[in-house]
């Protein structure tokens, strides 16, 4: 792990030419997980094909969890090109942006996820308002059995309080179902519907749609609002006035100042994963990652700029945020596929037919 953690960074940011190319001489077979994986970024960023795919083959058998694996089969099929690692990432049981492009490749449906729809009539005397509540019920979540969270879901099963019955069903089973949800459709239903997807799918990832979610860092809401962001979203740009950060609780109030942060973010940027980029870690760190040359035209590209994004939440973030993205695109069926976003994001050139919404 320390091993990992020193050479991670240093391979990222691409500054120690020498030390870089020292790593080439590692053994593949001294090193796994992810000190493989990247010693195999670092191999095929100085084309040394041949060697980078020793190392993913090493970060493919040491690996544990699917998402890791299905990420270094990619690398090994891009270079290698065996129909056999195709069809293999196709049937993986993980939901990832790899397995979701494989499946595109092969001309198969989408898989591995469960469209979750309100079913019961009932309502469960839960305050969904107050994050005191929430926080108190999440660490109760946390602390849970499998027996006691299978009571859980079905006592939060009802119409109020759907979000948490769909994030309790995920720990039931393990985290092994992908559970997709569309709570508060009726305040983003007249958006266009990437639009619509791509605001279901940060609210996926940022709190499962609990409407008073709160972060360590204290951003706040379903759609993850820093308190100050959303100060100066209310008071300068939306010229509210009253506005308190409790309104940041309130789904409607979530998704409408989404809607207004991601018109300003695509008059920016024009692939949807680049704007994830920018709603988790800023603008700034997005432009300050283009103007260094990320995403530019060539062999690997967008996929190996992707590996090489230097904040680790944001890196892991956009992808999660693209997969669910995809799901949410499906879901309301547009039909657009993974493989035109990622030509999309070479150079930041904008896919066909994107506006935005006001």
């Amino acid at each position: 792990k320390g091993f990992t953690n020193f050479i991670r960074p240093i391979i990222i940011k691409r500054a120690q030419t020498k030390l870089l190319l020292s790593f080439l001489h590692a053994s593949p077979n001294a090193v796994s997980g992810e000190a493989a994986f990247y010693l195999g970024i670092n191999a095929l960023v100085f084309k040394q094909e041949a060697r980078a795919v020793l190392f993913f083959q090493r970060a493919y058998q040491t690996y544990e969890k699917q998402y890791d694996k299905d990420n270094a089969l990619f690398w090994i099929y891009q270079i290698a090109k065996k129909k056999s690692d195709l069809e293999l990432l196709a049937k993986s049981p993980s939901l990832n942006i790899y397995s979701i492009w494989a499946q595109e490749m092969q001309k198969q449906p989408l898989k591995n996820f469960t469209h979750l729809q309100m079913q019961s009539k009932k309502t469960y005397e839960f305050d969904m308002s107050d994050p005191f509540s929430w926080q108190s019920l999440s660490k109760e979540i946390q602390r849970a059995d499998k027996a006691r969270l299978t009571q859980m879901a079905a006592d939060f099963n009802a119409t109020n309080t759907f979000p948490i019955y769909a994030y309790i069903l995920e720990r039931v089973h393990n985290f092994k179902q992908n559970y997709y949800i569309m709570p508060y459709y009726e305040y983003i239903k007249d958006y266009d519907k990437k639009r619509q997807a791509l605001i279901l799918a940060i609210a996926r990832q940022e709190s499962r749609f609990i409407p008073t979610a709160i972060s360590v860092s204290y951003a706040l809401g379903m759609m993850q609002f820093m308190p100050y962001v959303a100060n100066n979203i209310a008071k300068n740009e939306l010229k509210l006035d009253k506005f308190e950060q409790d309104d940041m609780f309130e789904p409607k109030t979530a998704y409408f100042f989404a809607n207004h942060h991601l018109n300003y973010l695509e008059e920016k940027l024009h692939s949807p994963v680049l704007i994830a980029y920018a709603y988790n870690g800023g603008i700034g760190f997005t432009n300050r990652m283009l103007d260094k040359g990320l995403f530019r035209a060539g062999k690997y590209e967008p996929f190996l700029s992707m590996e090489l994004v230097p904040y680790t939440e944001s890196r892991i973030y956009a992808k999660k945020v693209l997969a669910n993205y995809i799901v949410y695109l499906h879901l309301l069926n547009d039909n657009t596929k993974i493989s035109s976003i990622f030509e999309s994001l070479i150079q930041n050139t904008p896919p066909p037919n994107t506006a935005s919404q006001q």
